[in-house]
């Protein structure tokens, strides 16, 4: 049995968006963001993403953590069905005492240099290598 929930509000979230389409349609490629990430703060329970007319949905996560559902539906269709039902839970926001204030001066000012990475994701342009990123 798994350790109980902590205290805080639960939600059923119920997204649906319908394509009717007036001349038969083909070769629909999608990419969703329905499904909310999991943060200190928010518990995602549940998460069911359903498409009609019926074919596969690829679930992963994108450069940025995002969860990120994927499908083509490749025949001929008039209608496109996209349905997602999550359950996520609200959690106690704890933030330290320390992170709660900071003077001014405390920080370098607007010259703090951002920390990107490029050229993370393979491509037909280039390939990811460590020898890339370090």
């Amino acid at each position: 049995m798994g350790q109980p929930l902590p205290p805080g509000p639960i939600f059923k979230v119920l997204h649906r968006t319908v394509f009717d389409y007036d001349a038969p349609v083909r070769d629909s490629l999608n990419t969703l963001h329905l499904e909310p990430r999991t943060f200190p703060f928010q518990r995602t329970l549940s998460a069911v993403v359903k498409v009609l007319p019926a074919t596969r949905v690829r679930r992963f996560h994108d450069l940025f953590e995002n969860v990120t559902h994927h499908f083509e539906v490749l025949g001929d269709h008039r209608r496109l069905e996209i349905e997602s039902r999550i359950r996520i839970q609200n959690l106690p926001l704890i933030v330290p005492q320390a992170s709660q204030q900071a003077l001014l001066h405390e920080y370098r000012g607007g010259d703090i240099p951002e920390q990107t990475w490029a050229y993370l994701q393979d491509s037909r342009f280039v390939f990811r290598h460590p020898q890339i990123w370090r």
